[in-house]
């Protein structure tokens, strides 16, 4: 459910996509979300280093894509960095789809993106 990703010299946690093939997924995506929001009502430390994206999501901030650097393989994250710092023309010369699908409408991830 929880997968381990060492990040600036530490191991933390966060939740692996593996977990979305378990049968009772949301069950356990629950229990830890109660577990979690108590523990962060009540102040109480709970022994569970979490990695800072999961805790920057559980506050709402938003992230970038130097965030995901401890979540991600090192492979994975150098193809989103090279995208990253490809010239719009060659972006669009792959044919890449940023939208997603909301209410049966597709929108895009970026504004005029």
């Amino acid at each position: 459910m929880f997968g381990p990703v060492f990040s600036g010299g530490r191991s933390c946690y966060t939740l692996i996509p593996k977990l979305y093939t378990v049968r009772k997924h949301r069950a356990y995506l629950e229990a830890i979300g109660k577990f979690t929001a108590n523990a962060i009502l009540n102040q109480e430390l709970i022994g569970v280093d979490f990695a800072d994206t999961f805790v920057k999501a559980l506050y709402g901030q938003s992230m970038m894509l130097e965030d995901l650097k401890e979540t991600l393989g090192a492979q994975e994250y150098s193809n989103y960095d090279d995208l990253q710092r490809m010239p719009s023309k060659d972006i669009d010369d792959l044919m890449y789809d940023f939208t997603v699908e909301e209410g049966g409408k597709r929108v895009p991830l970026l504004e005029d993106g």
